[in-house]
């Protein structure tokens, strides 16, 4: 584990709300770069499944969104901190992660090479698995 490499900082994962945060950067749009999901746009933002090839892409080779970041859609899924629940009934009001009951499976946000158009929208969220 990183942890167990460097005792100066504590590594985790994101949780939801840190990731969905990152992602909009200073947008309050269902996608970074807007509310429409125009073919040409997601060219611009995001590998996705009809554009990928069937396959993940270097880093930085789309735009990225309004604070710098490259690929917080598409391209490779992004696991967060907390575990895996079908709604947000439930969860911390702070953003903290969400971290019981423990379940096989944590979060993953942003999408993938193989991701449908429509799952790179900031706020789509996959049960996903360990």
């Amino acid at each position: 584990m990183m942890n167990d490499l460097d005792n100066e900082f504590l590594y985790r994962l994101p949780t939801e709300a840190e990731w969905e945060y990152c992602c909009r950067g200073v947008s309050a749009t269902r996608y970074y770069w807007g509310d429409n999901l125009q073919d040409y746009m997601i060219q611009h933002n995001a590998w996705f499944k009809f554009i990928s090839g069937g396959e993940t892409h270097p880093v930085a080779q789309k735009d990225p969104n309004s604070w710098g970041l490259f690929d917080m859609s598409g391209n490779v899924n992004e696991w967060c901190q907390d575990w895996s629940h079908f709604n947000y009934d439930g969860a911390p009001s702070d953003g903290s992660a969400w971290e019981s009951p423990i379940t096989s499976d944590r979060i993953i946000r942003g999408g993938s090479w193989n991701t449908e158009p429509a799952g790179c929208r900031s706020a789509f969220r996959d049960p996903g698995s360990n």
